[in-house]
């Protein structure tokens, strides 16, 4: 959506717009003057809104004054009282806190866009033109609406939501039309097939949607019922912060409770984003609506990654978080956008400070889990070992819910198994240094883990100093042949490469019916190598795409000339 608004909100393209716009609405309302011509422009965004509105009231500063009716002298005094001073067009939407002051004036209050509904219904006020972006897309029924210009993507049952509002009955309109200037035809017609049947239509189906809100509200009502949440609605900004994060601390107790409110929410916040816009929540609905999104989206962040907020959520939520920044200095240690030394002792003393354990588990296992990656890169072999003692560890927290525990004894759990990932972490810290006391290289190291993890998976005897030796003999070989460019790929290299390693692991005493075994970890460990370090042996900085590749060889006869070249090695050809 930000690269489609940079197109949408190019300058040139508004003015465009607003002309098309201005010269259609007085063309439409010039065929039939006898007709209030009530219209709605939908918005991707309240800053582009806002500039069309400028534009707009730049070719018709007119339509910018403010009046009761444009007919003044027509009308009754009993129909003037129930009127408002206001400009021709008007744009409506919510206040944000980092707005122009312009922008923020213009939004006003809640009672102001409140007296915007009752006078844009008012088929005798001065205000015919409304321009949205989420406010009155939804559940918003004004007979007496004649066109709508959309310019804003809309699909599923919000598109059909939005245009069905020219869809009502009104003297002397025979139909509602819809402008559209962004290609919404393909997402309506599936919409319509998706939502709608010749039967029975879905468009005045607000109702629905409410009840689905409301039903799933109460169900988290219930699920969280062991919760004190009063802080958050009545407590300072820092205080409604440390409740969220209670929250979702107690949702986290137990897996299945996790389980469940992720479900509900998931489903509430869908029915939130149709129903928010219509204004038929009330204020208490959408606080506590609000309230269960930030619940869900500081779970999903720890657990899985950046939550996908809905705008109308985070406008709530967002202002606190900036306040409660602005006066305790907190931070985030999940940060996505810095750097973190997972082994300094300032991350450490950093983690004390985590004073909710479930918290604190999920920030050690995400970045744990991403410097095992990492490692995974220079060192697969021992990346797979170390990730196996990660899984045990969420194994075990994944179990939590089969133990009967109070909450003081499943905080003492949950320290415990993040004291094991501080240990699995410092291990880990200890084998990424390791090659330096054992006088080789990192790379020299991963080819040793090779022979150890072999060794050790068949139990037979080989020391490890002479698996120091052979793991430099094996670097030599890999250098000798990554030479070439694609070395990887060409069969006659591998197969030269196969023998040259076979002699070498046969001449160092290493057993021969294992060589194939090696074989495979030596070329995938070299891949790693070749796709995830510089020229000069340095790590590459790690990124999400960055994965190693895996390469499966199929076990084959050796080729007769390896085998008559050397035959003290192979024997046979088996």
């Amino acid at each position: 959506m930000s690269k489609m608004n940079a197109i949408l909100g190019h300058p040139d393209r508004i003015k465009k717009l607003a002309v098309d716009i201005v010269g259609h609405y007085e063309s439409l309302c010039a065929e039939k003057p006898e007709i209030v011509q009530k219209a709605m422009i939908v918005c991707a965004d309240r800053k582009i809104a806002f500039h069309v509105l400028k534009a707009i009231e730049s070719l018709r500063p007119d339509w910018a004054v403010k009046r009761k009716a444009e007919n003044e002298d027509e009308l009754t005094q009993e129909q003037l009282d129930k009127l408002e001073a206001l400009p021709k067009i008007n744009l409506v939407a919510t206040q944000g806190q980092n707005d122009d002051k312009e922008l923020y004036d213009l939004c006003g209050t809640k009672e102001h866009r409140k007296m915007l509904d009752k006078q844009f219904k008012n088929t005798d006020s001065n205000f015919k033109i409304a321009i949205v972006v989420d406010m009155w897309i939804t559940g918003f029924d004004v007979p007496s609406l004649a066109v709508m210009y959309i310019d804003k993507p809309l699909q599923k049952h919000t598109l059909i939501q939005t245009i069905s509002r020219v869809n009502r009955v009104f003297d002397g309109k025979d139909r509602g039309l819809v402008v559209d200037y962004i290609g919404i035809k393909n997402d309506m017609l599936e919409a319509v097939k998706k939502y709608g049947s010749p039967q029975d239509s879905p468009i005045d189906e607000l109702n629905i949607t409410l009840s689905i809100f409301r039903n799933h509200l109460s169900l988290i009502d219930e699920l969280l019922s062991g919760f004190d949440a009063s802080k958050f609605y009545n407590g300072s900004p820092l205080d409604r912060l440390n409740c969220l994060n209670e929250a979702a601390e107690f949702v986290q107790m137990k897996k299945d409770t996790q389980t469940r409110f992720m479900g509900l929410s998931r489903r509430l916040k869908s029915a939130y984003i149709i129903c928010f816009p219509s204004g038929e929540l009330t204020d208490e609905e959408t606080s506590k609506a609000q309230f269960y999104l930030a619940i869900r989206s500081i779970i999903y962040k720890q657990t899985q990654g950046d939550a996908p907020d809905a705008e109308i959520m985070n406008h709530v939520v967002e202002d606190m978080v900036r306040e409660a920044i602005t006066c305790t200095g907190i931070e985030n240690i999940v940060d996505e956008h810095k750097s973190v030394d997972l082994f300094s002792d300032d991350f450490l003393k950093e983690l004390e400070t985590v004073k909710l354990p479930i918290t604190k588990f999920n920030a050690l296992l995400k970045l744990l889990r991403k410097a095992i990656s990492a490692y995974g890169k220079t060192n697969k072999v021992k990346a797979v070992e170390f990730d196996e003692r990660l899984r045990q560890v969420v194994d075990a927290y994944n179990s939590r819910d089969k133990l009967i525990f109070t909450s003081e004894v499943v905080s003492d759990f949950v320290n415990d198994l993040s004291d094991q990932l501080i240990k699995i972490m410092n291990d880990l810290n200890d084998d990424k240094r390791s090659f330096e006391k054992m006088g080789i290289s990192y790379e020299e190291k991963a080819f040793y883990d090779i022979l150890v993890k072999v060794r050790d998976a068949h139990g037979f005897p080989y020391a490890d100093e002479k698996c120091i030796i052979l793991a430099k003999k094996i670097k030599g070989l890999i250098d000798d042949k990554s030479q070439y460019a694609d070395w990887s790929t060409r069969e006659d290299i591998k197969n030269q490469l196969n023998m040259d390693l076979t002699v070498l692991l046969y001449k160092n005493g290493y057993p021969p019916e294992w060589d194939e075994e090696v074989f495979e970890k030596v070329m995938e460990q070299a891949e790693n190598f070749k796709q995830y370090s510089s020229p000069d042996g340095e790590e590459l900085p790690v990124s999400e795409e960055n994965t190693p590749i895996k390469y499966d060889f199929e076990a084959k006869q050796k080729p007769a000339s390896m085998v008559a070249e050397n035959p003290e090695v192979y024997g046979n050809n088996n």
